[in-house]
């Protein structure tokens, strides 16, 4: 048995395309391979389906469909920026694709930095 790929929650919208018409869902989970979506409609499995969002288009096959959740199978997998997108880049450190930001000696961007010369906090 393989070790399952680690999901990341989300909350973004996608939309559908399937057999002609394009209609909202949300996306639950997402891993580089695939996600859980809710589709009121539900899919059928093994249906081959479009999906967008931001400025992602993606093919991706239904594996499974139940009482509105569907699982989907991306047809390529998701790079680390993909993912970012679809996940508002909210993973936890733990993350293989998590990457610290480079640290500059002078300032850290994650603290605010009081410049004396005038007056003003920047951040």
């Amino acid at each position: 048995m393989t070790d399952r790929p680690e999901r990341f929650r989300s909350t973004m919208q996608i939309t559908v395309c399937y057999d002609g018409s394009e209609t909202t869902a949300k996306i639950l989970d997402v891993s580089r391979y695939g996600m859980k979506i809710f589709f009121k409609a539900g899919l059928p499995e093994e249906a081959i389906v479009g999906l967008r969002a931001l400025n992602l288009t993606l093919e991706a096959e239904v594996r499974w469909s139940r009482r509105g959740h569907c699982g989907l199978a991306l047809g390529k997998p998701l790079t680390p920026d993909q993912l970012d997108m679809l996940t508002g880049a909210a993973r936890p450190r733990s993350s293989p694709f998590f990457t610290k930001p480079a640290r500059n000696d002078r300032h850290d961007p994650r603290r605010p930095v009081h410049d004396p010369g005038d007056g003003r906090i920047r951040g």
